[in-house]
């Protein structure tokens, strides 16, 4: 893998469980153990490529599906837990897995999975976030996704309109964690192997922040938020141990001066609004 790929694809694997997190948030849930899906996903897909010796494809998709089944179970058992409480129990959930992984030696232990197939590379990375922004923009325009809105915006109202709150929310749960499923399994098959540390409550708090600096309320927000923080440490990773304390910092920061995130449907507003005159100049003067 050259250096340019070495930088990318860990940014692009970020994305795309970021992308994640931005599907369950528009349920109205906060997802504070987020990396337990991508743990799983990574843990599932490389013992099916090493155990089973099956191709990486399938492997991804074996590590996808886990992430979502555990993902609807963990939803309906914790539904009626309300937003703050809901987001400790995935916080909890991630602990637990975390000791558990830890103390199985079929899983390699605390020193983890090794000997995964390295078949994921740059490329490989690029048509699966492509993959995944189709998919979410998909989400986002079909009625399913108008449901979780409604839901996140009034619960109530959207009962009256016959929508399932927890059918809806559990299923927006497991789309989040599917995604956070095939980014852990890039992950084991780019750098072959997966370990406990990859399923950090640092690595949860880290999607947290990509996502809600660069804006919840839309896909392109959680890009935006991923890339710029994931690139920057370019600038910021000198600072070792506390690059969590400067993306705090900066989260407080956002926070107070744009709470809803540096990309948002406002902003996007005005940008079309300054681009539609100036292309109608453009169609003038070419007429």
């Amino acid at each position: 893998m050259d250096i340019l790929a070495s930088v990318l694809v860990p940014v692009l694997i970020d994305a795309i469980a970021v992308l994640g997190l931005y599907v369950i948030s528009a349920s109205g849930r906060l997802s504070a153990g987020h990396a337990v899906f991508f743990g799983i996903g990574g843990y599932a897909s490389g013992l099916v490529s090493t155990r089973l010796g099956l191709p990486p494809v399938v492997s991804l998709i074996a590590g996808i599906v886990l992430a979502a089944v555990v993902a609807v179970v963990f939803s309906l058992i914790s539904d009626r837990l309300s937003h703050w409480f809901f987001a400790v129990a995935t916080l909890a959930f991630l602990t637990m897995m975390i000791s558990l992984v830890s103390g199985l030696d079929a899983l390699g232990g605390a020193t983890g999975l090794y000997g995964i197939p390295l078949a994921v590379g740059l490329k490989a990375t690029v048509v699966a976030l492509v993959l995944a922004i189709g998919v979410v923009i998909v989400f986002d325009r079909s009625r399913i996704g108008r449901a979780v809105r409604a839901i996140r915006d009034s619960e109530l109202a959207a009962q009256s309109l016959a929508i399932n709150p927890t059918a809806v929310r559990a299923f927006a749960f497991a789309l989040g964690a599917g995604f956070a499923g095939l980014a852990g399994g890039l992950w084991s098959h780019s750098i072959g192997l997966i370990k406990p540390a990859d399923m950090s409550i640092e690595r949860s708090l880290l999607y947290l922040i990509f996502l809600y600096i660069g804006g919840a309320d839309l896909w392109v927000g959680a890009l935006f938020g991923t890339f710029l923080l994931s690139l920057l440490p370019e600038l910021l990773r000198f600072s070792g141990a506390y690059r969590l304390v400067m993306f705090g910092g900066l989260l407080t920061v956002v926070m107070i001066l744009h709470p809803a995130g540096l990309i948002t449907r406002l902003e996007l507003d005005r940008l079309k609004a300054l681009i539609r005159p100036a292309a109608a100049a453009r169609a003038r003067e070419v007429g």
